[in-house]
C-alpha cells in the first residue's frame, strides 16, 4: 500500500493534496487520457511526463483481499491484524489499499467498496470500505 507522505513531492503533489482533503483522485494522463493508480512519474500507458489528477467517484469492487494476521517489522506492526485488498475503480484501474470498517469474514470478491479517508496509524490515508 502506498502511503501518501511516501509519494515523492514533485511528480504527486496535486494528487496528495487533493487526497489528504478526502477526495477520490487519481491520476491521468493529459497525452492519452489514461488514467492510473498510485501515482507514478510518467504514464504506464504511453510514457508521457504530462500528468494531472482527476476527481473519480470513489466507488469500487472489493477484487480480492488478505488479512494481515502477522509481519516483519514494520510501522504496521501495531495494527495488526488489519486487512489489504485490491479494488477496482469504477473508472477502471486498480488499486492496493486497507479495506477498514468491516469484520474480515464478511468481506467477499466483487462486494461493493467506497474510498474514505481513515486514520492508519496515526496518518490519514486514502482507504475503501464497504458501500
Amino acid at each position: 500500500m502506498t502511503h501518501p507522505d511516501s509519494i515523492p513531492p514533485h511528480f504527486a503533489a496535486a494528487w496528495r493534496e487533493r487526497a489528504a482533503a478526502g477526495e477520490a483522485v487519481v491520476q491521468k494522463c493529459t497525452t492519452c487520457n489514461e488514467i492510473q493508480m498510485h501515482p507514478r512519474r510518467r504514464c504506464t500507458a504511453c510514457g508521457s511526463d504530462k500528468l494531472g489528477v482527476e476527481g473519480v467517484s470513489g466507488e469500487a469492487t472489493l477484487y480480492t483481499f488478505s488479512v494481515i494476521l502477522r509481519n516483519a517489522p514494520s510501522d504496521f506492526q501495531d495494527q495488526l491484524p488489519y486487512t489489504l485488498g485490491i479494488v477496482q475503480l469504477r473508472e477502471g484501474p486498480r488499486m492496493l489499499t486497507r479495506i477498514v470498517d468491516c469484520e474480515p469474514e464478511r468481506l467477499r470478491c466483487d462486494m461493493p467498496m467506497r474510498w474514505i479517508l481513515a486514520d492508519v496509524g496515526g496518518r490519514s490515508m486514502p482507504c475503501f470500505r464497504p458501500a
